[in-house]
Formats: structure tokens, C-alpha cells, sequence
């Protein structure tokens, strides 16, 4: 055999041994796998060193809690360790012979329920006024006693309808004043106030009220609702 066909084969020889450590150093293949849900949302774009099947499973596992639950660690032979770049994730653990088998995937949070439905508005400020209509029409006992007997023995049509401030904290009172000419023998008595604990009072036994009289007098010029023949009221 000649020099030239010796240095040759050594040569070859040479690049099949270069070639070797690259083959042995390359790690095991990454497969795709399906998306699997999880708690709280979905991984997907799963890839995994590990079968389709054990990572799937395994995915469940660590996503017990959503990515919250993932351990930021190291991984050992005996546990994962999980790490983030960009939206994926990658959790690994040490296999037999230095190699590390690992998943990676993208984890999607599941909507909740409304994530798409607009904001509801703000529900509109209450109209202190029909509050207060709302509550005396409400009372059947006080209608058939006091609102009938204002609409029909004093002809009332027409009441002066306002809040009176309570203590500090406590709800405001609702006044219901009726329009009565000052000859009406009952004139300064012709209302009520509601109680805090449900129920109305004259508006002579109401000390918050101020002078029954006056109230009395002053309902004609700030008249804001109507009383119908049945003693129930109405806006305006």
C-alpha cells in the first residue's frame, strides 16, 4: 500500500472520530404534542424529550395551581425545575446519563366568565323624591287610613314631598305635606313623616320637622306631587 493511500485512510479515519462527540452531545428530540387543559387556563404548543403521554400527564401535575405553582428551582434527578423566556415556559428534570428531559409550553389563562361582556353602567343616582312616593304607596295600612282620608274628607290633590334629615348616619325621613286651604280644621296636622323603623307619624309629633304650621303653610308654593282619590301619590 502506498503513502498516499495510508495518509488518506488516516485522514478518514480522523473525521469519523472528529464526527463522533458532536452525534453523541446532540440531546434527544424534541416532539409535539397536543394542548391539554390545565388548572385555570390551557399549555399549548407543548414540545417534549418525554412521550406525548407523560407529558401531558405531567404538565397536569405541575399546573395544579396555574403557572403560580410552578417551582423556580434547579432541577434534580428527583425534581422539576421551571423556567420562563418570553410566553414559554420549560420545566425539566435530570434523566439517567446527564441528560435532562424537558417540556416546554405556553400556558393560556381560561376567560372567565365576562371577560368580553362591557362593563355594566353605574345603576342611576335615586331620585330622593320617588323614594319617598315609592315608600308612602308601599303602605297599604297608611293609605287606607291617612292618604284616604286626606284625598277624601279634605280634598287633598296636590302634597309637598321632601326629605327630613335624621341623625348623623341614620337614613333621611321622608315628609308628606298636603296642600289644605289655613281655614282646614285639621291645617298644620295634614302629613306625615316616616319612622326609621318603618311606619309614618302626624307631622304635629315630629320635632324635626320645624313648626308644623309653617310646614303646613309653605306645601302650596313647593307642591311636587300629586295624591289620587285613593290617597296614592304620584310624580310630579
Amino acid at each position: 500500500m502506498g503513502l498516499g493511500t495510508t495518509v488518506a485512510a488516516g485522514m478518514g479515519a480522523l473525521a469519523v472520530l472528529g464526527a463522533a462527540p458532536a452525534t453523541a452531545n446532540r440531546g434527544p428530540a424534541l416532539r409535539s404534542c397536543r394542548s391539554v387543559r390545565v388548572a385555570g387556563g390551557q399549555a399549548s404548543h407543548v414540545r417534549s424529550t418525554y412521550r406525548c403521554r407523560y407529558a401531558r400527564k405531567a404538565l397536569g401535575s405541575l399546573l395544579y395551581d396555574g403557572t403560580f405553582g410552578l417551582p423556580r428551582r434547579r432541577p434534580t434527578r428527583n425534581r422539576w425545575g421551571c423556567a420562563r423566556d418570553g410566553k414559554t415556559w420549560t420545566c425539566s428534570r435530570k434523566r439517567t446519563r446527564g441528560r435532562r428531559g424537558r417540556i416546554l409550553f405556553r400556558f393560556e389563562r381560561a376567560k372567565e366568565e365576562g371577560d368580553d361582556t362591557p362593563p355594566k353602567p353605574p345603576p342611576a343616582p335615586v331620585n330622593p323624591l320617588q323614594r319617598c312616593v315609592d315608600l308612602w304607596n308601599a303602605d297599604s295600612v297608611n293609605l287606607a287610613t291617612t292618604g284616604y282620608h286626606l284625598a277624601t274628607h279634605h280634598q287633598v290633590t296636590r302634597v309637598w314631598v321632601f326629605e327630613v334629615a335624621g341623625a348623623v348616619g341614620a337614613a333621611s325621613r321622608c315628609a308628606v305635606i298636603a296642600v289644605v286651604p289655613d281655614t282646614d280644621a285639621e291645617f298644620g296636622n295634614d302629613g306625615e313623616v316616616s319612622l326609621p323603623q318603618g311606619g309614618w307619624a302626624l307631622m304635629a309629633t315630629v320635632s324635626e320637622l320645624g313648626d308644623p304650621v309653617d310646614v303646613q303653610r309653605r306645601a302650596a308654593a313647593n307642591a311636587n306631587a300629586s295624591m289620587l282619590a285613593t290617597g296614592a301619590l304620584s310624580l310630579p
